[in-house]
């Protein structure tokens, strides 16, 4: 079966449940997720009637394969950023440094998988509040912010039973595990994550997965790819502006260096992409909270700022 798109998923007949998650605002419709059965398809859902009839509407996170199906539904595609995948085939862990992280990483505990219970589930939400970006406000709708029976949840745990890192998973497709959240406490010790992602690629490859995507990295496309659309060329400078609030350069830095195959990740909407649509996605994403969070701390960091403009930033 071919992949979904990134955060859609696949879950058992057991656990199964008609999920479809829609944000509407002026005729405008988003789909961040969706969860389908084991043998279902992407082309059985985009072409039923609902949706098949429905004009604006936006699914991000696709690949090619998607691209081209939507295509034919009169969708619009355009790319966005880049996907970071691991082929089990692949031998990702073989530089030095990477493995010396490890090592180090693995010096103050050790991983496991936790299966799903109430109580891990409500561990995790707790464990979220101590991780390094917790006080600032959270990107939504982008990737699975949840621990349900659906996903898989890796824990580092140090040698006292503290949770240093986690990784929460969804199953993508029959052969791709894909990557939600990447979480790390305040102060944690370099080279847990990386300990979590070698765990989870080894699991993967045992389990008979073929790929374990470590998720997306918007605004960054592979070097010399020719911009041919001038939606691409906005979205990626669109994407620059705001690199302040949102490090993507950094984000890719990180997964750059599991040496993974990039895939391109492109938006499509039906009919065209366009102004309306930036400002739905940036809004429904809450990117514009993080972003005027920013600029609050950027202006207290400053020597001498207009307290004035704070008050006006502050609206919420």
């Amino acid at each position: 079966m071919q992949s979904l798109p990134l955060s859609w998923a696949l879950t058992s007949s057991n656990n199964f449940r008609n999920e479809f998650t829609k944000h509407h605002f002026n005729n405008l419709t988003w789909v961040p997720f969706r969860t389908l059965e084991t043998k279902a398809h992407f082309y059985n859902f985009i072409t039923q009637q609902t949706l098949h009839s429905s004009k604006d509407v936006i699914i991000r996170g696709c690949n090619k394969y998607h691209v081209e199906e939507l295509s034919k539904q009169g969708f619009t595609s355009t790319k966005i950023g880049m996907e970071a995948i691991l082929e089990t085939s692949a031998n990702h862990f073989e530089k030095k440094s990477l493995n010396s992280l490890i090592k180090r990483g693995l010096r103050y505990g050790n991983v496991y998988q936790k299966p799903y219970s109430y109580k891990v589930a409500k561990q995790f939400n707790e464990f979220r509040k101590k991780t390094v970006h917790s006080h600032k406000p959270q990107l939504k709708n982008l990737f699975q912010t949840d621990f349900t029976p659906n996903n898989l949840l890796y824990v580092f745990q140090s040698k006292t039973n503290e949770w240093l890192g986690a990784i929460l998973l969804s199953v993508n497709s029959n052969e791709k595990l894909h990557t939600e959240l990447i979480l790390r406490k305040k102060n944690a010790p370099t080279g847990i994550i990386e300990a979590i992602i070698k765990n989870i690629f080894e699991d993967a490859k045992k389990n008979g997965f073929t790929k374990v995507s470590l998720g997306e990295v918007p605004f960054v496309l592979k070097k010399n790819t020719k911009i041919d659309n001038y939606r691409v060329y906005f979205a990626i400078k669109l994407g620059s502006l705001f690199k302040f609030a949102y490090n993507y350069k950094g984000l890719y830095n990180f997964k750059n260096k599991f040496t993974p195959k990039w895939e391109f990740v492109y938006i499509s909407v039906k009919p065209k992409l366009k102004l309306k649509h930036f400002a739905f996605l940036f809004v429904q994403s809450n990117l514009h909270n993080l972003i005027i969070f920013r600029l609050k701390e950027k202006f207290k960091e400053s020597y001498f700022y207009p307290k004035f403009i704070l008050r006006l930033l502050d609206f919420n």
